[in-house]
């Protein structure tokens, strides 16, 4: 998580400077979009800006997992976790609440796991 040369340590935290650009331009930020409520995200975006609907009728596959892993962790791991992030991406999260893009309840969801 720690390697700058994966993904992982880019999230929301090192894209949004741990929530100090949230704080600072706020008032710059139109709209946030979160991958797994992409549709209802869009949709009020688009409302706000006047975009067109577009036609995302794009045939694909779904990417299934084959594999039977175990996707759970224990308590430990989500603590772990969960300290990681807690001046990263939880700070951003944070601010997003602070400045009505996200709702105490996605904040809350978030914090559930599984979610």
């Amino acid at each position: 998580m720690t390697s700058r040369k994966e993904h992982l340590y880019k999230g929301i935290g090192w894209h949004l400077m741990n929530g100090l650009f949230v704080k600072k331009c706020f008032r710059q930020l139109l709209s946030v979009g979160r991958l797994e409520h992409f549709d209802s995200d869009f949709e009020r975006f688009s409302e706000r800006v006047e975009f067109p609907d577009p036609d995302f009728g794009i045939p694909g596959k779904t990417r299934e997992n084959k594999k039977n892993y175990s996707r759970g962790l224990s308590d430990q791991a989500v603590e772990n976790l969960r300290r990681f992030y807690r001046d990263s991406d939880y700070r951003t999260l944070d601010e997003l609440v602070k400045h009505g893009f996200l709702t105490p309840d996605d904040l809350e969801q978030y914090n559930q796991y599984p979610y």
